[in-house]
């Protein structure tokens, strides 16, 4: 279930996370992990919706290998972390067993922005008519809901509901008893809210990741106590206000400007801000308008595993494990930014 810890051990669990020298080094509390899925969107996926293109979407180059990024994306930064060797390379279109689910473009339904079929709850329904079911130590990813907003009228309700549909099959179905479940960025926030939208559209953008996040916590919450099951939130959103206030700390000179920009007739060609060839996303948080760039992953990675760590290391007998594990996650990615941010 998911814990709810004493606000009093606070103070304490966020002065040994913030105390660590790097994220990127094993916690002696790693929790143990047998194996690793995930559902999503282009966040997550490693390139299933390139095989499906036949390697057009997205270009790579620039892009890296079929991801929304220029370089690894956060799930593998994970699977690094949990000591696991998982294929990303290969989609589940052509291994039907594949880790990664995934899918760019995918809303938290049954289709997708790319074409019908392919969203999280579709991804779902492939997984128990071919893999079946998982083992008790398997972690589940499901991370999805920006696409919904950004391609559909959907509201939080909507979209919730489809990510607690997928959860509650892959539990009752699937036997999954362990899932991590990222939460949302400020949409409007993103390039695409900053540079394309209306500051009205932005901020409409930025309410609906608010009501999303609350409904998630307490949809999340609930359903991890009826049916018994430990569902880690992950704050993303509270990690990346964290690299856009400190951004100086990770490392970052640029936030605003993204590498490349989607034209209307689906090229990409790069901003300048990183180059015009080769590109250096070098201190640049953001690869396009909506995604991050393969540095900013790895950072994502580090604050998912940073928060597993905390929240399987803390008591079950007290209250509000999501803020603790938060606060000891920031902590370690503060201590990462410290190590890894460049030097003049």
């Amino acid at each position: 279930m998911i814990k709810r810890i004493c606000a009093t051990v606070l103070l304490t669990v966020v002065l040994i996370g913030s105390g660590s020298a790097s994220v990127l080094a094993m916690d002696p509390r790693q929790p143990e992990v047998n194996n690793l899925w995930a559902f999503g969107d282009s966040l997550t996926d490693s390139g299933n919706l390139f095989y499906l293109s036949g390697g057009t979407v997205p270009p790579s180059p620039p892009y890296f290998n079929g991801r929304f990024s220029d370089g690894p994306v956060w799930l593998e930064g994970l699977a690094d972390r949990l000591g696991l060797t998982i294929d990303f390379d290969t989609p589940v279109f052509i291994n039907p067993l594949a880790n990664n689910r995934a899918i760019a473009g995918a809303f938290t339904g049954l289709d997708g922005e790319s074409a019908p079929g392919l969203g999280v709850l579709s991804q779902v329904d492939l997984f128990l008519n071919t893999v079946g079911s998982v083992e008790p130590d398997d972690l589940v990813v499901v991370w999805a809901g920006a696409n919904d907003y950004f391609f559909t009228d959907a509201l939080p309700p909507e979209a919730v509901g489809n990510l607690a549909q997928a959860v509650t099959d892959l539990a009752m179905q699937g036997n999954a008893r362990r899932f991590l479940v990222p939460n949302l960025p400020d949409l409007g926030e993103t390039p695409l809210g900053q540079l394309v939208l209306t500051p009205e559209q932005a901020a409409g953008l930025n309410a609906l990741t608010a009501f999303h996040n609350a409904a998630l916590a307490e949809t999340m919450t609930d359903l991890a106590e009826v049916l018994g099951l430990e569902i880690v939130l992950v704050n993303v959103n509270a990690a990346f206000a964290e690299l856009l206030e400190r951004q100086k700390l990770f490392g970052y000179d640029n936030v605003t400007m993204p590498c490349l920009i989607q034209q209307p007739d689906g090229t990409r060609p790069p901003t300048g801000a990183c180059g015009f060839g080769p590109i250096d996303s070098t201190g640049t948080l953001f690869w396009d308008l909506i995604h991050p760039t393969g540095s900013t992953h790895e950072l994502l990675a580090a604050f998912a595993h940073a928060t597993l760590v905390a929240n399987r290391s803390l008591p079950d007998t007290v209250f509000n494990a999501e803020r603790i594990s938060t606060q000891i996650a920031l902590g370690k990615l503060r201590a990462a930014g410290a190590v890894a941010a460049p030097r003049p």
